[in-house]
């Protein structure tokens, strides 16, 4: 193993242990939306987390789209990422932290983030 590899895996390992300690100890409940470019390492980040931390679930924007694909792609991508906010808040209402993984472009990103806060907070009210 080469010593890049091994010092991720221990980042990883320290990230999953604070995510515990957050969620399980402190009793807080999470989203994390991780954006960046394509091929940027983001699913690749959520599926380390998930494997890691306990009480995770990945939500990979693009996979939803499998269930509309005879939409064209320009159209699909807001209903995906209401989609996710609504996958997201399911698991929030389960006691099931999440990780959003998606190239979000800033709108897409504050938006996400926005009603992802909104609709969690009507949860909780």
């Amino acid at each position: 193993m080469h010593r890049g590899d091994r010092i991720c895996l221990y980042m990883f390992k320290f990230l999953a242990k604070a995510l515990e300690l957050v969620t399980t100890s402190l009793g807080f409940k999470m989203i994390i939306l991780l954006n960046g470019s394509i091929n940027s390492g983001k699913t690749t980040v959520a599926r380390a987390i998930v494997e890691r931390a306990i009480n995770f679930a990945h939500i990979e924007v693009d996979s939803l789209r499998d269930f509309i694909r005879w939409m064209p792609l320009e159209e699909t991508i807001e209903l995906n990422i209401k989609n996710a906010i609504d996958v997201a808040k399911n698991f929030h209402d389960n006691n099931i932290n999440s990780v959003i993984s998606y190239p979000l472009s800033e709108d897409s990103y504050l938006y996400t983030r926005y009603h992802s806060r909104c609709k969690i907070q009507q949860a909780v009210r």
